[in-house]
C-alpha cells in the first residue's frame, strides 16, 4: 500500500484526513481511488489456499452480508462470495445489514486461526449504485456457480474435512444456509447445501464447525 493510503488506514478509520493543514497533500476523494486503482479482484480459492502468500496484498470483491456481528457502523461481518465467505474486519464508518449486496475494497489479511476463515480488513465499502451487475469473480479452478452433487461425490466426503476440501470434490461451492457463533470461534458452525442430480428435490447438507465437517445428509442422490 502507498505511504498516502498508510497514512489514511493506520489507525484502521477513515473519520479524519490526515492532510487538513498541507493543501499539497492529495485530498481524500482521490486516496479512495488510488485504492480502487491499485486493487485486484479477490479470488477466493486462490487466496484461501495459499494465504501467507497474498497476506496484505490489496483487494477488492463483491457479494451479499450474511451475518453481522455487532450493532452500528463498523462492524465486523460475513460477506458470502461464490466460492465462499469471507471474515470482514469493517475498517469504515459504514454500517451493513444482512442480507445487503456489497463493494469491499481493502488488504487480505491470512486467515482466522480457529475457523481458518480468510479475512479481509475493509478499508473501502461501495453500496447500490457503486456495484457492478456481475458480482462473480474469475476463479481457475473451481466454478462460481453453485454446484451439483452425485451419490459418489458425497460418497467421499468423509468427517473432519474442510469445507474447502469439499468445494474441491464437489466442484464448486454450496448454499450457505445457516450460520451461528462468531468466525474465529472454535465452535462456528455454518450448514452448506447442494442441489442434487438423481430423484426430483435430490440435495445434500453439510455442517461445519471450526471449519471441520461434523455431519452429513442428502435425500434422492444418484
Amino acid at each position: 500500500m502507498s505511504a498516502e493510503l498508510d497514512a489514511k488506514y493506520a489507525n484502521g478509520t477513515t473519520n479524519s484526513s490526515p492532510y487538513v493543514s498541507d493543501s499539497t497533500q492529495p485530498p481524500e476523494e482521490d486516496l479512495d481511488s488510488e485504492l480502487r486503482r491499485k486493487a485486484v479482484e479477490a479470488n477466493f480459492p486462490q487466496l484461501n489456499s495459499n494465504p501467507e502468500k497474498y497476506k496484505d496484498d490489496v483487494v477488492f470483491t463483491q457479494g451479499k452480508v450474511t451475518k453481522v456481528y455487532t450493532e452500528g457502523s463498523g462492524a465486523d461481518f460475513s460477506l458470502a462470495v461464490p466460492d465462499g465467505v469471507f471474515f470482514v474486519q469493517n475498517y469504515t464508518t459504514e454500517k451493513v445489514t444482512e442480507g445487503e449486496k456489497i463493494k469491499i475494497y481493502g488488504n487480505f489479511g491470512g486467515k482466522l486461526e480457529a475457523s481458518k476463515e480468510p479475512i479481509i480488513a475493509a478499508l473501502l465499502i461501495e453500496k447500490n449504485g457503486d456495484i457492478s451487475q456481475n458480482t462473480e469473480p474469475i476463479s481457475p479452478n473451481i466454478t462460481s456457480k453453485t454446484a451439483t452433487i452425485t451419490k459418489a461425490k458425497f460418497n467421499q466426503i468423509k468427517s473432519g474435512m474442510s469445507y474447502e476440501k469439499v468445494v474441491e470434490i464437489i466442484g464448486g461451492p454450496g448454499e450457505l444456509v445457516s450460520e451461528t457463533g462468531n468466525p474465529g470461534d472454535p465452535l462456528y458452525t455454518v450448514m452448506y447445501m447442494y442441489k442434487g442430480e438423481g430423484d426430483l428435490g435430490a440435495n445434500a447438507n453439510f455442517l461445519f464447525q471450526g471449519n471441520k465437517l461434523q455431519n452429513k445428509a442428502q435425500f434422492g442422490l444418484k
